[in-house]
């Protein structure tokens, strides 16, 4: 007999953004992607960073101690009590966890494994997008970030590693300061395309309608499932404020560019409306 498992498509997704590069990319997340049934979450030890990321749900970790085998970041009594209350708030509703966060970091790589080995525990489906450290930080932050890949690589199999010393290559012009944000961007980029794979699309049931020719003469109904119809454009898959060229006008994790009707979910049919 075939063992059920949990439906991912659909259901709520949890995206937890660890440590300075995590929590500024959850942020990012927050203000562009306005993804249906996506909760976000930003866990730092930093908490003048984290008063920044106003509207979205954060969370103060303490420093982080040193951990250096996988037993010893499984192991739940190495856990702090405030991952555990954070993570447990949403396990029982969600159906997957995409932690994003820099590997190099201390607080960032540590909390990362951690938080998957809590997930992997409670059999809740992870996936991870991290980042290995630009050449200029150090050959310290490099073998911290190595060691830290090579963990959560043996936990899960869904990682999407992304290597800045590769990637900054094709922006040899940027000073310093401009490259950690580029980097944060590149990050939430590819962690909101992975997302859009299993976001809920909100959707309007379209009926048939009669076409008149010029002639006064009826014109077979259009299906309106068919290839034959335009694409119907979605408010919610726009990354930027529709009214303001620029970012979403996000209140409380809720993009307000969205008409009143789609966030809703009022039907409106104006055709058949015209046609009595």
């Amino acid at each position: 007999m075939m063992e059920k498992t949990k439906t991912i498509i659909g259901k709520d997704i949890l995206l937890l953004g660890i440590g300075t590069a995590g929590s500024r990319s959850a942020y990012y997340v927050f203000q562009h992607g306005s993804l249906p049934g996506l909760r976000i979450t930003a866990m730092d030890s930093d908490v003048n960073a984290l008063q920044k990321y106003s509207g979205l749900n954060t969370v103060e970790m303490p420093v982080p101690e040193k951990l250096e085998t996988a037993a010893e970041i499984e192991d739940p009594e190495r856990m702090p009590e405030v991952l555990k209350n954070a993570l447990d708030a949403h396990f029982a509703s969600i159906a997957m966890v995409l932690v994003v966060a820099g590997m190099g970091g201390k607080t960032g790589g540590r909390y990362a494994l951690q938080a998957v080995s809590y997930a992997k525990q409670h059999a809740i489906p992870c996936a991870a997008v991290v980042l290995l450290p630009h050449e200029f930080e150090g050959e310290e932050h490099r073998i911290e970030a190595e060691n830290n890949l090579t963990i959560l690589s043996s936990m899960i199999q869904t990682v999407m590693v992304l290597p800045c010393v590769e990637f900054m290559q094709l922006f040899p012009n940027q000073s310093r300061k401009e490259i950690f944000p580029q980097a944060v961007r590149w990050m939430a980029e590819c962690s909101l395309g992975f997302l859009k794979t299993f976001s809920r699309i909100p959707t309007r049931k379209k009926k048939p309608f009669k076409k008149m020719g010029k002639n006064g003469e009826e014109k077979p109904e259009i299906d309106p499932d068919s290839d034959e119809n335009q694409l119907e454009f979605m408010f919610s898959d726009e990354p930027r404020g529709i009214f303001v060229g620029g970012f979403p006008s996000n209140y409380d994790g809720q993009n307000l560019d969205i008409p009143t009707y789609e966030r809703q979910s009022i039907a409106i049919d104006c055709a058949e409306d015209l046609e009595e």
